[in-house]
C-alpha cells in the first residue's frame, strides 16, 4: 500500500503495537516507512535510537540529535547516554520601562482574581499582555511572580511564546508548603513541583470539568478520604487554599505511590485512578520497560500527562540541585519490568 496515502497516526499506531510485542525489528520497520518530518521527531528519533540499540547495533549518533533539544525524549537519551541534561534557557530580557496604563491593567486583573472573579482576572490579564514585544511580556511575567499570581506569569510565557525562559515558564513558587509536603510523604521534591505544575499551572482557584480542584487538582471525593486518612478536617472550600489543598493532593499521591511503588505508575494513577493503572499493569504492562510502558498507556490524555510530569520533574530537579524521578529511577527506567538488579 502507498505510505503517502496513510495518516502519520497509522505508523505511530504499528510502531506502538511493536513496542507493546517486545518487536524491536518492527519497531524498526514502522519508523522506516514514515515519511521523512515525521522520522525526524524526537519521539520517533528516541524510538529508532532504542530499538536500534536493542537489535545489538549502536545508536550513538541518533541519541546525540536529541541531545541537543529539551523534551521528554531528549531526557531519557540523556540518561541511557550518562550525559548532563540539556534545559536550552535564557535568561529573561532586560526591563524596559512600562507604561502605566499596562502595569493599572496588570494590577486590575490581579484585583478582580483577589475577590474571586476569576474568570475576568483572566480575561483582563489576557487582554493586557497579548501582543507585548517579548521583554515587556517577561516583565509582566515577573510582576505576576512578585504579586503571587504564578499562573499569570505561565500564561505570559505561552502568549508570548517565550519558551526558553524557564525560570518564568516553571517558577519555584509556596516553596515552604511544597518541601514540607515533600518531607511529611517522603516524595521527590521536584515530582511534586512537576506534576503540580502540569494540574493546575499554580492557578490555586482552578476547577477542572470533572469537578477536581486547586494546585494538585484533588477531586472532593478523594480530598475528604485523603483527609479522613490523614485525621484532619475536611472542608470543600479550603481545597482552594495552597496549603491544604498541596498537603492532601501529596498526601493522595504517596498513597497511590505506596500501592505501585512507582512514580511512573503512581503519576499515571494520579491522573487515570489507581484502579485502571492496576488493569493496565495486569494486562502485560508490569513486564514492559517503563519508558516502553508510559508510551503505550491506552489514553492518549494520560501518556501525555505522564511525559509532562516526568520532563517537568527533570527541569524542577535540575533548578533544586536534586534527582527527578528519571534519575532515580536510572537503568530500572529502561529495563523489561522496571527491574535494577
Amino acid at each position: 500500500q502507498n505510505r503517502s496515502l496513510l495518516p502519520p497516526e497509522s505508523f505511530e499506531v504499528g510502531v506502538i503495537d511493536r513496542l507493546r510485542a517486545d518487536d524491536w525489528s518492527g519497531v524498526l520497520d514502522w519508523i522506516d516507512l514514515m515519511g521523512r518530518q515525521q522520522q525526524q521527531e524526537n519521539q520517533w528519533l528516541y524510538w529508532r535510537a532504542r530499538a536500534t540499540n536493542r537489535i545489538g547495533l549502536p545508536a550513538s549518533d541518533t541519541y546525540q540529535q536529541l541531545l541537543a533539544s529539551r523534551s521528554y525524549y531528549s531526557f531519557l537519551a540523556s540518561e541511557l547516554e550518562e550525559q548532563p541534561f540539556n534545559l536550552n534557557r535564557s535568561q529573561p530580557l532586560p526591563p524596559q520601562e512600562v507604561l502605566a496604563e499596562l502595569t493599572e491593567a496588570w494590577q486590575r486583573a490581579a484585583e478582580l482574581m483577589a475577590v474571586d472573579y476569576v474568570n475576568n482576572g483572566r480575561l483582563t490579564w489576557e487582554h493586557a499582555v497579548d501582543g507585548l514585544p517579548e521583554a515587556l511580556g517577561q516583565q509582566a511575567a515577573r510582576w505576576a511572580l512578585a504579586n503571587n499570581l504564578p499562573y499569570f506569569a505561565i500564561r505570559a510565557t505561552i502568549l508570548m511564546e517565550s519558551w526558553d525562559t524557564l525560570e518564568l515558564r516553571f517558577p519555584l513558587v509556596w516553596p515552604e508548603l511544597f518541601e514540607q509536603a515533600a518531607r511529611d510523604n517522603n516524595l521527590p521534591l521536584s515530582w511534586l513541583y512537576g506534576l503540580s505544575r502540569q494540574e493546575s499551572a499554580f492557578a490555586p482557584e482552578i476547577v477542572s470539568s470533572a469537578g477536581a480542584r486547586g494546585l494538585m487538582q484533588i477531586m472532593p471525593a478523594t480530598a475528604r478520604e485523603t483527609a479522613r486518612r490523614m485525621g484532619v478536617g475536611y472542608n470543600a472550600e479550603r481545597l482552594f487554599e495552597p496549603d491544604y489543598n498541596i498537603s492532601l493532593g501529596a498526601n493522595h499521591l504517596a498513597e497511590v505511590y505506596s500501592e505501585l511503588g512507582n512514580p511512573v505508575y503512581a503519576t499515571a494513577a494520579y491522573n487515570a485512578g489507581l484502579s485502571r493503572v492496576r488493569g493496565w499493569l495486569r494486562n502485560g504492562g508490569a513486564d514492559l520497560p517503563l519508558d516502553v510502558w508510559i508510551e503505550t498507556i491506552p489514553f492518549s490524555e494520560t501518556r501525555n500527562y505522564v511525559k509532562n510530569v516526568m520532563a517537568f520533574a527533570v527541569i524542577y530537579a535540575q533548578f533544586l540541585g536534586l534527582e527527578s524521578p528519571i534519575e532515580q529511577l536510572d537503568d530500572a527506567f529502561f529495563l523489561p519490568g522496571g527491574d535494577d538488579s
